[in-house]
């Protein structure tokens, strides 16, 4: 509670500090609040109307504009005016940056002259045997003829699949083409890392294609050289790359994606994967799903570049060449039409609660459960998951996820991870083995980086970390952990990339912000075989109705 008045009091002084530079100005005083106050709430500007309710918008405009602090585009002021928004001047340049590149690179599409493209295209993706549209096929095309391209998918849609071929394509048509990864936390560049891994053995290329692709996969922040001074690659020292392909971009803020893309030549291609549906970052912003916003469909162009290399385009016409761009991936490999879990996630997706409900609570599809939010009820459950040998431990985290809306509260973070602890262990240990932790704070040294999970185990007297890196473990010894916390339960939040066979998801008691269908989805797809939700039905219904919106003026300035 106190950090919210905190926060309020930073948004009061912000309003107050623009009021006196403005000669005790209240209109400037209540812009000021208002644009503070949508920061903090992940919002990359603020609406007119919730500005100054009831007043002429054109009247607000030029009152606004009167005070000489608040500026249009192209002008220096600590606020910025533009259309029916009012921005943070940095945050301005911000969208400013993502929206003049997108567009740009919208208009670039290479018509693919090489002959080689319609054999590989085939050689990597076989018609499917039930005569389906191929839709990785159409994601790697739209990838080779643009500049900028997106490849949004669910979990199970072979998006990983799909990106290690798209990489053999372009290493087959260039040999010395320069490739990096990246990824928003280190959780998911070791997750891209392992899964590209995994792929690349399965692939029909040449085995020096092969070797080429098993690139290292960075954290953004690192791809980019962060520093105590910033990052080290900007506009005037660009990555030395010609793709750039960054996964989970569902994570990825604008202040962080407007930083990657200044750091890119003008010739380098960029590639989003993701899933459009998931939570979106933390930080301001929900970049990937605006990008994603505009539609389905495809330009005459592209089809007809789509016919010369023997790929079937969707006959949906979209006249927005960024369109093209952009390719969903809805064919499930993982689950199958009939399964709860992938017709409850639709459900959820669309926002219809009441269905969702339908399923969750339709005994005909056991792999989803409705249970009464009780704490005691998952103890047994999580015990069970980390009460094992050393080498099963490490492989709690992938047997079951306990999924939480909030870290504090009755079914919070830390709440169940003090309860799991007092039931396994003796309280007031700080550390014994089978605890699980997961790090909070990137540590470059060590090689750990925040949302990495270990477990600890006990050696000759002496506690450790132990980490699975790849198919080997690492064990640190715990006084020399970055941050870290108990890692029973998660934040949804902090397990974003992360699977489990089973998830457990906790619908908070009472009110949440941050509860909605974005949070809800993002939980159920966390799981491949089961999904145990813990709360009221009335508030499931409700939760999955809502929609978290982040205001913005992004899609509209690139759609």
């Amino acid at each position: 509670m106190m950090r919210n008045r905190d926060q309020n009091q930073l948004d009061l002084s912000f309003g107050r500090f623009l009021a006196d530079l403005g000669g005790s100005s209240d209109l400037l005083f209540r812009a000021g609040q208002a644009v503070s106050k949508a920061r903090r709430e992940g919002n990359v500007c603020v609406a007119l109307d919730q500005i100054a309710v009831g007043m002429d918008l054109q009247d607000l405009q030029n009152a606004l504009l009167a005070t000489g602090l608040v500026g249009e585009a192209g002008d220096y002021c600590p606020l910025i005016l533009h259309q029916e928004y009012l921005y943070l001047q940095r945050y301005f340049r911000y969208e400013t940056l993502v929206a003049d590149r997108i567009r740009a690179d919208a208009l670039v599409m290479t018509t693919l002259a090489d002959s080689e493209v319609p054999v590989l295209l085939d050689q990597l993706f076989p018609q499917p045997d039930d005569g389906e549209l191929d839709q990785q096929k159409l994601a790697a095309l739209s990838a080779l003829c643009h500049s900028f391209s997106v490849i949004s998918g669910g979990p199970g849609t072979g998006k990983t699949t799909t990106v290690a071929k798209i990489l053999a394509l372009h290493l087959a048509l260039d040999g010395d083409c320069q490739i990096m990864l990246g990824a928003p936390t280190g959780k998911a560049a070791t997750r891209l890392q392992e899964s590209l891994t995994q792929t690349i053995d399965s692939l029909d290329v040449d085995p020096h294609i092969k070797e080429k692709i098993t690139l290292p996969v960075m954290t953004i922040h690192r791809l980019l050289g962060f520093g105590r001074s910033g990052f080290r690659y900007d506009r005037e020292h660009p990555l030395k790359a010609d793709v750039v392909l960054i996964d989970e971009a569902s994570m990825v803020d604008l202040p962080l994606m407007a930083a990657l893309i200044q750091a890119l030549p003008q010739t380098c291609k960029l590639i989003l994967l993701g899933d459009q549906y998931q939570l979106a970052s933390v930080q301001p912003g929900a970049v990937l799903g605006e990008i994603c916003s505009g539609g389905d469909g495809f330009t005459d162009d592209f089809r007809a570049i789509g016919q010369n290399a023997g790929v079937a385009v969707p006959d949906v016409k979209n006249n927005n060449s960024l369109a093209n761009s952009i390719v969903t991936l809805h064919r499930s490999y993982r689950f199958h039409r009939d399964s709860g879990i992938r017709l409850l996630s639709d459900f959820v997706k669309e926002g219809d609660g009441h269905s969702a409900l339908d399923v969750l609570c339709d005994p005909s599809y056991p792999d989803v459960v409705l249970q009464q939010p009780q704490i005691v009820n998952l103890v047994a459950d999580i015990s069970a998951a980390y009460h094992s040998e050393q080498t099963d431990l490490l492989a709690g985290f992938s047997r079951l996820g306990v999924l939480c809306c909030h870290r504090s509260g009755v079914l919070g973070v830390e709440a169940v991870n003090q309860q799991v602890a007092a039931h396994i262990h003796q309280a007031g240990q700080p550390y014994y083995h089978g605890l699980p932790l997961m790090v909070i704070a990137n540590d470059h040294a060590l090689g750990l980086y925040n949302g990495d999970t270990c477990v600890v185990v006990e050696r000759q007297g002496r506690f450790y970390g132990c980490f699975q890196v790849g198919g080997a473990l690492r064990y640190v010894l715990v006084r020399q952990l970055p941050p870290h916390t108990q890692a029973y339960a998660i934040t949804v939040h902090k397990s974003q990339g992360s699977e489990y066979d089973k998830v457990a998801f906790l619908l908070p008691q009472g009110g949440s912000l941050v509860l909605g269908r974005e949070l809800v989805y993002t939980a159920l797809t966390r799981a491949r075989h089961m999904v145990t939700v813990y709360g009221e039905p009335g508030q499931f219904v409700e939760a999955v109705a809502k929609k978290v919106v982040r205001v913005s003026g992004l899609a509209g300035r690139i759609w």
